[in-house]
């Protein structure tokens, strides 16, 4: 609301204009008050002039005035805003890097069980079927000292690739 209340003669006239809102000058008018709800923030100028009841015109008067915005869309808050989006997007990439790291971490475990249990469990029987063969070739017969040699070497080897696979592992 910008006005002007004064005690004038009735044939005092009056124009305005706003500028930034009216393209133009108001039509001429007997009311002393100017009406304008609603205004966006900003600069704005608001210009009067009168005429007298003989037809003269007063000089143009001028009043700036100036419109903030409200508090929530000031730069600052919009900064505000800014740090606490990206604070978000921080915290939820963090999140989600702990995730993986904990995924990670899960599986070398599982990792770590899968190697040792093979290695304990598979290790012991391989080691016990080359001993028992050993045992076995030197008590054996001739024709059977060769097939339990065989069988001690191939369980030998087959418990140097598991060491391998359980160190890849």
């Amino acid at each position: 609301f910008v006005g002007i209340n004064t005690h004038t003669p009735k044939a005092v006239r009056y124009q305005y204009q706003l500028e930034g809102v009216d393209a133009t000058w108001s039509a001429l008018t007997s009311r002393s008050e100017a009406s304008y709800g609603s205004l966006p923030s900003g600069s704005y100028t608001f210009k009067l002039k009168a005429m007298n009841g003989e037809g003269h015109w007063s000089k143009e008067l001028r009043y700036d005035f100036r419109i903030r915005p409200p508090w929530w869309k000031t730069w600052w808050c919009y900064l505000i805003y800014a740090v606490i989006a990206g604070g978000i997007i921080y915290g939820f990439i963090q999140y989600r890097i702990a995730q993986g790291v904990e995924k990670i971490k899960a599986l070398e475990t599982i990792r770590v069980k899968i190697s040792s249990d093979l290695h304990d469990d598979v290790g012991s029987i391989l080691s016990g079927l080359a001993m028992q063969s050993q045992m076995m070739a030197f008590t054996a017969k001739e024709e059977q000292k060769t097939s339990l040699n065989e069988i001690s070497a191939m369980s030998h080897d087959a418990m140097e690739r598991m060491r391998d696979t359980v160190w890849a592992i």
